[in-house]
């Protein structure tokens, strides 16, 4: 089956390949749980969601960049109200639009081409994909419209996230990199280009870290699921340990994600030590930081950091965000809010990290990776560093440092004005995250 603009949505192309919302529908995402039977009966042509109204202002927005507005318009009469003017929720669509297009970066996000499809085979299943923006040889680009781009999701497995994490937008992006490259031959960044819908709107361009190692360990269960639910000899699973009832297969299933819920400080969670020739009022408050540090890590059960404490340097002391060092050394920036840490909003991506250090003065950051993604922010220039001679030979056009002896002559000509990988490709991401800090 060839798949066009007029059959990509159909249930027969449905049934022939896999996609990433179809995925998801069998097997979940960290924001909402999968019901194999729901998404059987929708591919059997037995069950059809409503058309919500938030999915439909997203389907409007996507619409208008697309260029087949009228004709959503034109299928959709119910969002017009009796005196024939749109109803107010697509008259806020019209305003994130509006702001969407008085943004030149934004716009050259999607200036690309506009939904272009490409199928591939992974895990033993053909999978399709549309995208929003395609630049060929350059960039991937996603168009989401959401509810709030600053709202923060909590689960207890993995603390706080983003809503590309809550929501799987990560795993969409690996998908989509792995068929492109399937296609082209050639790993391209993937980015998101989000409208928030508030009375104001707000709007970002960025990328899920890890998105282009999330392929090679997305599971291949879905094809699973769909092969096994076929055979009358197995009826596809349920979730009917949960509520409240589910109107797609008569079970219990969540309606969105899993209740919010903390979980109590492991008393085992390890809290690392610090060998440090600092002072004593020094030592105090780094044991205070590396304590709510601790707590952070155990409540939201993350391993902690290995922690570079060597007598030959030691820790100078500890820093809030927003205060710069006041003398050469090793300091520990404390990011973590003062009171109840673990339920804290940190920053979890790299570009995110790197701004915390940026806010104490940081002119240049050497940035770690142990997965091939250009990550780069907006106020300093991030060298991506990696000796992992696996990584370092699936991603050589991705990572600045490759061999450690070349660090320095790496940093230093990034200090004479060479630009850094991601500032090559244009990628200048982050945000700064409020943090209650009083010690």
């Amino acid at each position: 089956m060839i798949l066009t603009a007029e059959n990509y949505y159909t249930r027969e192309a449905d049934m022939e390949y896999l996609s990433v919302s179809q995925y998801k529908k069998f097997a979940g995402c960290l924001g909402r749980l999968g019901c194999e039977a729901k998404a059987m009966a929708e591919l059997n042509g037995e069950w059809e969601d409503d058309k919500s109204t938030a999915l439909m202002v997203g389907s409007y927005v996507d619409a208008h960049f697309e260029g087949t507005l009228d004709i959503f318009k034109a299928q959709n009469p119910e969002i017009f109200t009796q005196k024939g003017t749109l109803k107010a929720e697509y008259r806020r669509a019209e305003e994130v639009i509006n702001r969407i297009e008085r943004d030149e970066y934004f716009m050259a996000h999607m200036a690309g081409e506009k939904q272009v499809i490409m199928t591939g085979e992974l895990f033993g299943a053909k999978w399709k994909i549309k995208m929003d923006s395609y630049f060929p040889d350059t960039l991937i680009v996603d168009l989401k419209t959401m509810k709030s781009l600053g709202e923060s999701f909590y689960s207890a497995d993995f603390g706080n996230m983003d809503f590309i994490r809550n929501w799987g937008y990560d795993i969409q992006g690996a998908i989509y990199q792995k068929i492109v490259e399937i296609n082209t031959g050639k790993k391209l960044p993937f980015k998101i280009a989000a409208a928030s819908k508030e009375e104001y709107p707000d709007i970002d361009c960025q990328s899920p870290s890890g998105s282009s190692r999330r392929a090679s360990s997305v599971p291949g269960q879905s094809q699973a699921h769909r092969s096994s639910a076929a055979r009358p000899a197995k009826a596809p699973q349920t979730c009917a340990r949960y509520s409240p009832r589910c109107r797609g297969c008569g079970s219990s299933c969540p309606a969105l994600q899993l209740p919010h819920r903390r979980a109590s400080p492991r008393q085992d969670s390890p809290v690392p030590s610090a060998r440090t020739c600092a002072p004593i009022h020094a030592q105090t408050r780094l044991r205070y930081a590396l304590d709510k540090a601790a707590q952070f890590y155990a409540c939201n059960r993350l391993t902690p950091p290995v922690m570079p404490y060597t007598s030959l340097c030691p820790i100078q002391g500890v820093l809030k965000l927003t205060q710069a060092p006041p003398r050469r050394g090793l300091w520990y920036l404390d990011t973590l809010q003062d009171s109840e840490p673990e339920t804290g909003l940190a920053a979890t991506c790299l570009t995110d990290e790197a701004m915390d250090f940026i806010t104490a003065g940081a002119q240049i950051v050497l940035c770690p990776l142990a997965f091939g993604v250009v990550s780069g922010t907006v106020a300093a220039p991030m060298v991506s560093v990696c000796a992992d001679p696996e990584i370092c030979a699936e991603f050589p056009d991705e990572l600045d440092c490759t061999d450690v002896s070349a660090l320095a002559d790496t940093v230093l000509a990034v200090c004479n004005g060479k630009q850094t990988k991601a500032e090559a490709l244009g990628i200048s991401e982050g945000r700064l995250l409020s943090c209650a800090q009083t010690r």
